[in-house]
């Protein structure tokens, strides 16, 4: 049965670390972990990730902990939304030109 479990692994954090601009070397100095510690929780080597770990990458990447352990939301704006967006915003420039 013990075969059958998957690694952890952080589905979150590429979205988070690439959103907050820090590297994964200065991540890991701040959290106080070696970067192949770091490596380990992130690709899932590691079967059990120590929840306090979690929590201080979660706060240095401005991110939940649940954020990390989830997929990122993939962004999705329907083009007519974005025209509308980029419509408005024309009009307001033009009526504070």
């Amino acid at each position: 049965m013990a075969e059958n479990i998957r690694p952890l692994g952080l589905p979150g954090f590429e979205f988070a670390i690439s959103k907050k601009g820090i590297l994964r070397k200065d991540l890991a100095e701040k959290i106080g972990i070696s970067y192949q510690g770091l490596w380990k929780i992130v690709s899932g080597e590691l079967k059990r990730i120590d929840p306090e770990i979690l929590k201080r990458i979660a706060c240095e990447l401005d991110c939940s902990v649940d954020f990390l352990l989830t997929n990122p939301p993939q962004p999705s704006t329907p083009r007519g939304n974005r025209e509308q967006g980029e419509r408005a915003e024309a009009e307001n420039s033009k009526a504070v030109a």
